[in-house]
């Protein structure tokens, strides 16, 4: 059987405070303009660990100018021992510390530059899986918008899910019990609904709302209010949490659509990163060509 590695699949927003409007720039000259200045690179303290630097390097453009590929990776310092010939001892050895990458601290990734586009993909490693890249990816571009000063917003990598993938979690578990919401600001965020138009109004840069069934009672989520609480989690401007009771009376179940992103798999491509961000394009491609044609609500 042959090996496979994990796609995961986001989308870049930029947010403001009271979601101001963005400067003249399309997304994709503002992303040109920031692999170009060769500034995305920025320090993350880990709690209870080593600090990470991360660089985002080998960022190119595709001829037709649709997708943006590159390598995000951290630097890690491990200790090696020297073989000590002389007393042939392992233990007598010098130890000295490396400092590098490893094949498990970088991947690759891609992102789509089309305008209502930013979809984001990325393959995922042992020791880089969604969360971490999710905090290296925001940091570097952030630090490079800070200092080349461009613009007052803020670059968040938000994972997404399907409507369908919360659809078969709910048809799995149709007990629903509770619903929890989580609404961020959209991007551009010019065209605000009612509810943004409070965000903004209160300088507020998130809103949580929840529903919660009456006793021995579901929610209705077979309904036209249900579904547009599901609106935003494909494009990452919101996430839910639901809780179910199971039919056969055990406990309760959960969904989180934070930790439920969308993912494909892809051949195994090893230490080889030229070959990881020809596979994670064409993964990429695939997943907005299908969204495109309807195929991923």
């Amino acid at each position: 059987m042959s090996q496979t590695r994990t796609v995961t699949f986001g989308r870049i927003n930029r947010r403001a405070d009271r979601q101001i409007a963005l400067g003249a720039n399309s997304f994709c000259d503002d992303l040109k303009t920031l692999a170009e200045s060769r500034m995305t690179r920025a320090v993350v303290k880990v709690k209870g660990g080593q600090d990470r630097e991360w660089i985002a390097a080998d960022l190119s453009v595709d001829p037709h100018g649709v997708y943006m590929t590159g390598v995000l990776g951290y630097t890690v310092i491990d200790p090696r021992t020297v073989f000590d010939n002389d007393s042939w001892s392992w233990v007598k050895g010098e130890v000295t510390p490396s400092a590098g990458a490893s094949p498990s601290t970088m991947v690759p990734f891609a992102v789509n530059l089309e305008a209502g586009g930013r979809w984001v993909a990325f393959a995922t490693s042992r020791r880089i899986q969604y969360r971490v890249f999710q905090d290296g990816f925001s940091a570097v571009l952030n630090h490079a918008v800070r200092e080349l000063n461009l613009w007052p917003t803020d670059w968040e990598f938000d994972l997404v899910t399907s409507r369908k993938t919360v659809q078969d979690w709910i048809q799995t578990n149709p007990r629903v019990v509770k619903l929890v919401r989580r609404l961020q600001f959209s991007n551009p965020g010019l065209d605000l609904d009612s509810a943004r138009e409070h965000m903004r109004a209160m300088n507020a840069t998130a809103m949580r709302e929840e529903f919660q069934a009456g006793r021995n009672g579901v929610l209705s989520t077979d309904t036209a209010d249900f579904a547009a609480k599901l609106e935003g989690v494909e494009t990452g401007d919101a996430s839910i949490e639901l809780e179910a009771r199971p039919t056969d009376g055990g406990p309760i179940v959960r969904f989180r659509s934070s930790m439920t992103s969308d993912t494909v798999l892809i051949d195994e491509f090893g230490s080889d990163l030229h070959r990881g961000m020809e596979l994670v394009q064409r993964a990429l491609s695939d997943y907005v060509d299908a969204k495109n044609a309807g195929g991923l609500p």
